[in-house]
Formats: C-alpha cells, sequence, structure tokens
C-alpha cells in the first residue's frame, strides 16, 4: 500500500509545544499508513506585500513544498480564543501570489492545557482555510485538553485514549484525502 504524503506544520513556535508534540506523535503512530513531513514555520517573516519583489527564501520553499502535496495537517494552539498569529501569518504568505492551498485536504488538530482543548481555535480556523478553497476534514477531532497530562517529560503521548484517537484520525484523513486525489 503506499502511503499518503502529508506535509504538517504546528501553529506555536515553542519548541516544547505540546502542538509540536502532538504533531510528532501523529507522525510516529500513523507512520505505517501517512509519510508526513514537518515543516517549520520559524523563518516565516510577518507578512508584507512590499517584499513580493524579493520573496524570502523561507516563504519561497514552504510554499514549494505546500505546491508539492496534496494534504496538510495543521496541529494548532488557541490563544485568547482564537488560532495562533504566527498560523494566521503563514496562511497569508500561502493563500497570495498565487494561492497554493487552493483545493488541498486540510486536516486540523490542536493540543491545549484548557478544558476545551483548540475546539474555540478550530472553529475559527475552519472558515478562513474554507474560503481558500480548501477541503477540510470535519470529523473525527483532535481537541487535546489539558495537555500537560497526556505527555511525558520528552513529549511522547502516555495516554492511549488519545493514541487511539490519532490512529482513528489519520485512517479517516487517508479515506477522506481519497475523495479528491
Amino acid at each position: 500500500m503506499n502511503k499518503l504524503k502529508v506535509i504538517g506544520f504546528s501553529g506555536s513556535l515553542r519548541s516544547k509545544s505540546f502542538n509540536n508534540y502532538l504533531l510528532n506523535n501523529f507522525k510516529e503512530i500513523s507512520s505505517d499508513i501517512i509519510d508526513l513531513e514537518i515543516l517549520n514555520i520559524t523563518d516565516i517573516p510577518l507578512y508584507n506585500e512590499d517584499l513580493w519583489n524579493n520573496t524570502p527564501i523561507s516563504v519561497i520553499e514552504f510554499k514549494d513544498k505546500v505546491k508539492e502535496c496534496n494534504s496538510i495537517i495543521i496541529s494548532t494552539p488557541e490563544y485568547n480564543y482564537s488560532y495562533s498569529g504566527v498560523t494566521k501569518n503563514l496562511i497569508d504568505w500561502l493563500s497570495r501570489n498565487p494561492n497554493v492551498l487552493d483545493k488541498k485536504v486540510i486536516g486540523i488538530m490542536g493540543a491545549s492545557i484548557g478544558f476545551s482543548g483548540t475546539a474555540r481555535a478550530q472553529l475559527q480556523l475552519r472558515p478562513v482555510l474554507t474560503a481558500l478553497n480548501t477541503y477540510v476534514l470535519s470529523k473525527p477531532e483532535i481537541y487535546l485538553s489539558y495537555s500537560e497530562t497526556k505527555f511525558n517529560k520528552d513529549g511522547k503521548l502516555i495516554d492511549n485514549d488519545t493514541i487511539n484517537k490519532i490512529k482513528e484520525y489519520a485512517e479517516e484523513f487517508i479515506s477522506f484525502s481519497s475523495n479528491f486525489y
């Protein structure tokens, strides 16, 4: 069976972010069916149209990776009831000159220390991605709450329910993606 080639990124710049942990664990848990390449967004500058004549190499390389893939996984934190500014910034870069998100399959997940996980952030991110002509997986959902109790000190998932949910999510993501490619 051919593995689905997917790129992923975390909407957090913090190295020990629960969203980085979640994405890394997703990669490991789903490695038998998904080939996930995790991209780093730390070098993406603030969006500025004045830079289009001399687009930063980090933006060009990221956009090239997105152009080459069919599917994307986003692990988003929740800040002040919304997704992060760095996620919005990256989407602004990716959606212009040209929109490389067009007709991509997107999966959203997230981890937070709060009781609702990242439900509100994901709820706000979905219409933005839909407006950019992407196909967003709606179910199942991963809103990992109380994240500090779900990972060990090295970022390894220790919660069996979450591990099983990730397996289910990966299988559904493949099935959903196959509807478009």
